[in-house]
Protein backbone atom coordinates (compact mmCIF):
# COMPACT_ATOMS: atom_id res chain seq x y z
CA UNK A 1 0.00 0.00 0.00
CA UNK A 2 1.20 3.42 -0.63
CA UNK A 3 1.20 6.20 1.98
CA UNK A 4 2.40 9.07 0.60
CA UNK A 5 6.12 10.27 1.92
CA UNK A 6 5.22 13.89 3.31
CA UNK A 7 2.81 12.12 5.54
CA UNK A 8 4.24 9.15 7.01
CA UNK A 9 6.91 11.98 8.00
CA UNK A 10 4.18 13.82 10.29
CA UNK A 11 3.21 10.76 12.15
CA UNK A 12 4.60 11.39 15.92
CA UNK A 13 6.73 8.42 17.35
CA UNK A 14 3.79 7.65 19.89
CA UNK A 15 1.10 6.94 17.01
CA UNK A 16 -0.95 3.80 18.41
CA UNK A 17 -3.97 4.21 15.67
CA UNK A 18 -3.38 5.07 11.97
CA UNK A 19 -6.09 5.85 9.68
CA UNK A 20 -5.97 6.98 5.61
CA UNK A 21 -7.95 7.75 2.66
CA UNK A 22 -7.35 7.56 -1.03
CA UNK A 23 -9.28 10.84 -1.78
CA UNK A 24 -7.93 11.21 -5.66
CA UNK A 25 -8.87 7.41 -6.22
CA UNK A 26 -12.00 7.75 -4.32
CA UNK A 27 -13.33 10.46 -6.11
CA UNK A 28 -13.36 7.69 -9.29
CA UNK A 29 -15.86 5.75 -7.75
CA UNK A 30 -19.28 5.72 -8.42
CA UNK A 31 -19.85 5.89 -4.37
CA UNK A 32 -18.02 9.50 -4.15
CA UNK A 33 -20.46 10.92 -6.45
CA UNK A 34 -23.20 9.65 -4.00
CA UNK A 35 -21.06 11.69 -1.09
CA UNK A 36 -20.28 14.64 -2.75
CA UNK A 37 -23.76 15.66 -2.55
CA UNK A 38 -23.51 15.46 1.52
CA UNK A 39 -24.84 18.91 2.69
CA UNK A 40 -21.82 19.20 4.95
CA UNK A 41 -18.99 18.39 2.24
CA UNK A 42 -20.62 20.94 -0.30
CA UNK A 43 -20.67 23.29 2.90
CA UNK A 44 -17.37 22.86 3.39
CA UNK A 45 -16.04 23.01 -0.23
CA UNK A 46 -17.86 26.48 -0.36
CA UNK A 47 -16.49 27.38 2.83
CA UNK A 48 -13.09 26.80 1.82
CA UNK A 49 -12.87 27.17 -1.92
CA UNK A 50 -11.33 23.37 -1.49
CA UNK A 51 -13.00 20.99 -4.02
CA UNK A 52 -12.52 17.84 -2.43
CA UNK A 53 -12.64 15.44 -6.15
CA UNK A 54 -9.41 18.09 -7.15
CA UNK A 55 -7.93 19.37 -4.22
CA UNK A 56 -7.07 16.29 -2.17
CA UNK A 57 -4.94 13.71 -2.53
CA UNK A 58 -4.60 11.76 0.35
CA UNK A 59 -5.84 12.19 4.33
CA UNK A 60 -4.44 10.48 6.75
CA UNK A 61 -5.78 10.15 10.84
CA UNK A 62 -2.66 9.37 13.76
CA UNK A 63 -3.46 9.20 16.96
CA UNK A 64 -1.63 8.06 20.83
CA UNK A 65 -4.62 7.02 22.17
CA UNK A 66 -5.58 10.64 23.80
CA UNK A 67 -5.34 13.56 21.04
CA UNK A 68 -5.33 12.83 17.44
CA UNK A 69 -4.13 15.02 14.12
CA UNK A 70 -5.79 14.60 10.87
CA UNK A 71 -2.92 15.24 7.73
CA UNK A 72 -3.90 16.01 4.55
CA UNK A 73 -2.04 16.20 1.24
CA UNK A 74 -3.44 18.55 -1.46
CA UNK A 75 -3.23 21.26 -3.40
CA UNK A 76 -3.40 24.10 -1.64
CA UNK A 77 -1.39 27.40 -1.13
CA UNK A 78 -1.87 30.04 1.79
CA UNK A 79 -2.78 32.69 -0.70
CA UNK A 80 -6.53 31.00 -1.68
CA UNK A 81 -6.89 29.49 1.91
CA UNK A 82 -5.76 32.26 3.99
CA UNK A 83 -9.24 34.87 2.97
CA UNK A 84 -11.33 31.68 3.17
CA UNK A 85 -10.61 30.66 6.46
CA UNK A 86 -10.30 34.20 8.08
CA UNK A 87 -13.64 35.21 6.67
CA UNK A 88 -15.27 32.40 8.65
CA UNK A 89 -13.93 34.14 11.69
CA UNK A 90 -10.62 31.81 12.37
CA UNK A 91 -7.32 33.63 13.57
CA UNK A 92 -4.56 34.00 11.50
CA UNK A 93 -1.05 33.32 13.44
CA UNK A 94 2.32 31.94 13.36
CA UNK A 95 4.24 29.31 14.66
CA UNK A 96 7.90 28.63 14.49
CA UNK A 97 7.63 30.34 10.85
CA UNK A 98 4.35 28.17 9.56
CA UNK A 99 1.41 29.71 8.67
CA UNK A 100 -1.46 28.51 11.19
CA UNK A 101 -5.38 29.49 11.45
CA UNK A 102 -6.85 28.67 14.40
CA UNK A 103 -7.64 29.64 18.13
CA UNK A 104 -6.01 28.09 21.23
CA UNK A 105 -8.31 24.71 21.31
CA UNK A 106 -8.19 24.05 17.16
CA UNK A 107 -5.69 24.55 14.62
CA UNK A 108 -4.84 23.72 10.81
CA UNK A 109 -1.37 24.69 9.85
CA UNK A 110 0.47 25.14 6.31
CA UNK A 111 3.95 23.35 6.22
CA UNK A 112 4.03 23.55 2.51
CA UNK A 113 1.33 24.44 -0.44
CA UNK A 114 0.17 20.99 -0.25
CA UNK A 115 0.69 19.49 3.00
CA UNK A 116 -1.24 19.92 5.92
CA UNK A 117 -2.07 19.07 9.60
CA UNK A 118 -5.21 20.25 11.97
CA UNK A 119 -6.27 19.16 15.33
CA UNK A 120 -6.19 19.72 18.85
CA UNK A 121 -3.48 23.00 18.75
CA UNK A 122 -1.10 21.83 21.54
CA UNK A 123 -0.78 18.02 19.99
CA UNK A 124 -0.09 20.66 16.22
CA UNK A 125 2.58 22.69 18.41
CA UNK A 126 3.95 19.16 19.48
CA UNK A 127 4.27 17.82 16.16
CA UNK A 128 5.72 20.96 14.81
CA UNK A 129 8.40 20.83 17.61
CA UNK A 130 8.98 16.50 17.04
CA UNK A 131 8.88 16.87 13.55
CA UNK A 132 12.51 17.17 12.62
CA UNK A 133 13.23 14.02 14.15
CA UNK A 134 10.66 12.11 13.04
CA UNK A 135 12.59 9.04 10.55
CA UNK A 136 9.32 7.28 9.58
CA UNK A 137 6.43 4.90 10.39
CA UNK A 138 7.08 3.11 13.60
CA UNK A 139 9.04 0.07 13.09
CA UNK A 140 5.91 -1.73 15.25
CA UNK A 141 3.63 -0.38 12.16
CA UNK A 142 5.19 -2.56 9.58
CA UNK A 143 3.29 -5.78 9.95
CA UNK A 144 -0.16 -4.66 10.19
CA UNK A 145 0.62 -2.23 7.47
CA UNK A 146 1.87 -4.97 5.27
CA UNK A 147 -1.12 -6.69 5.66
CA UNK A 148 -3.45 -4.05 3.90
CA UNK A 149 -4.00 -4.28 0.20
CA UNK A 150 -2.14 -2.05 -2.29
CA UNK A 151 -5.97 -1.68 -3.85
CA UNK A 152 -7.49 -0.40 -0.15
CA UNK A 153 -8.99 2.84 -0.65
CA UNK A 154 -9.38 3.62 3.05
CA UNK A 155 -7.76 1.74 5.78
CA UNK A 156 -6.70 1.87 9.39
CA UNK A 157 -4.43 0.39 11.38
CA UNK A 158 -4.43 -0.40 15.85
CA UNK A 159 -1.75 -0.99 18.23
CA UNK A 160 -4.12 -1.58 21.17
CA UNK A 161 -4.68 0.84 23.98
CA UNK A 162 -7.44 3.18 24.78
CA UNK A 163 -8.09 6.15 22.43
CA UNK A 164 -10.28 8.99 21.73
CA UNK A 165 -12.20 8.97 18.29
CA UNK A 166 -13.94 12.34 16.94
CA UNK A 167 -17.23 10.37 16.29
CA UNK A 168 -20.75 10.28 16.88
CA UNK A 169 -23.75 8.03 16.68
CA UNK A 170 -23.60 4.66 16.40
CA UNK A 171 -19.37 4.72 14.76
CA UNK A 172 -19.22 6.20 18.71
CA UNK A 173 -19.82 2.33 19.74
CA UNK A 174 -16.10 1.60 17.70
CA UNK A 175 -14.79 3.31 20.93
CA UNK A 176 -15.80 0.43 23.34
CA UNK A 177 -14.74 -2.37 20.37
CA UNK A 178 -11.47 -0.86 20.06
CA UNK A 179 -10.90 -1.69 24.20
CA UNK A 180 -11.12 -5.26 23.44
CA UNK A 181 -8.95 -5.31 20.74
CA UNK A 182 -4.89 -6.07 21.40
CA UNK A 183 -4.65 -5.24 17.72
CA UNK A 184 -6.23 -4.67 14.20
CA UNK A 185 -6.53 -4.20 10.67
CA UNK A 186 -9.35 -2.73 8.14
CA UNK A 187 -9.12 -1.83 4.51
CA UNK A 188 -12.02 -0.31 2.84
CA UNK A 189 -12.75 -0.32 -1.69
CA UNK A 190 -15.54 1.73 -3.14
CA UNK A 191 -17.62 1.14 -6.08
CA UNK A 192 -21.14 1.79 -6.04
CA UNK A 193 -21.13 0.64 -2.17
CA UNK A 194 -18.39 0.71 0.31
CA UNK A 195 -16.08 -2.97 1.18
CA UNK A 196 -15.02 -3.54 4.20
CA UNK A 197 -12.49 -6.33 5.36
CA UNK A 198 -11.39 -5.93 9.21
CA UNK A 199 -9.18 -8.66 11.10
CA UNK A 200 -9.02 -8.03 14.85
CA UNK A 201 -6.90 -9.82 17.44
CA UNK A 202 -8.33 -10.09 21.20
CA UNK A 203 -6.29 -10.22 23.93
CA UNK A 204 -7.63 -13.15 25.47
CA UNK A 205 -10.70 -16.10 24.41
CA UNK A 206 -13.50 -14.15 26.62
CA UNK A 207 -12.64 -10.67 25.02
CA UNK A 208 -13.12 -12.44 21.70
CA UNK A 209 -15.98 -13.85 22.26
CA UNK A 210 -17.14 -10.34 23.50
CA UNK A 211 -15.90 -8.46 20.67
CA UNK A 212 -17.94 -10.72 18.36
CA UNK A 213 -21.62 -10.05 20.13
CA UNK A 214 -20.30 -5.96 20.34
CA UNK A 215 -20.10 -6.05 16.72
CA UNK A 216 -22.84 -8.43 15.36
CA UNK A 217 -25.17 -5.79 17.53
CA UNK A 218 -22.94 -2.56 16.15
CA UNK A 219 -23.59 -4.20 12.85
CA UNK A 220 -27.46 -4.35 13.26
CA UNK A 221 -27.40 -1.31 14.87
CA UNK A 222 -25.81 0.49 11.75
CA UNK A 223 -28.14 -1.76 9.21
CA UNK A 224 -24.65 -2.93 7.58
CA UNK A 225 -25.08 -6.10 5.62
CA UNK A 226 -22.03 -8.66 6.20
CA UNK A 227 -20.78 -11.46 8.33
CA UNK A 228 -18.44 -12.00 11.33
CA UNK A 229 -16.20 -15.20 11.65
CA UNK A 230 -14.25 -16.13 15.02
CA UNK A 231 -11.25 -17.89 14.86
CA UNK A 232 -9.51 -18.07 18.72
CA UNK A 233 -8.60 -14.86 19.99
CA UNK A 234 -9.34 -13.39 16.18
CA UNK A 235 -12.05 -12.25 14.29
CA UNK A 236 -12.64 -11.08 10.72
CA UNK A 237 -15.22 -9.16 9.87
CA UNK A 238 -16.49 -8.81 6.09
CA UNK A 239 -19.10 -5.98 5.07
CA UNK A 240 -20.46 -3.66 2.37
CA UNK A 241 -22.60 -0.31 3.23
CA UNK A 242 -24.55 1.72 0.85
CA UNK A 243 -24.23 5.18 0.45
Amino acid sequence: MFIDPALIALVPADTTVLAGARVDAIAKTPAFQKLATNAVIQDVAKRTNIDPAKALWQIMFTSNGRRGLVLARGKFTDELMAPDLTREGIDRSGYKGLTMFGNAQDTLVFFNSSTVAMGDTRAVHALIDERSSIKGLPARFDALIQAIPKEAHLWGVFLGGPVELPLTGNLANLEKLLGMVQSGTFYATFDDKMHVTASLAASSDQSAQDLHGAVQVLMTLANLQGQVTRDGVRLKIMLDANF
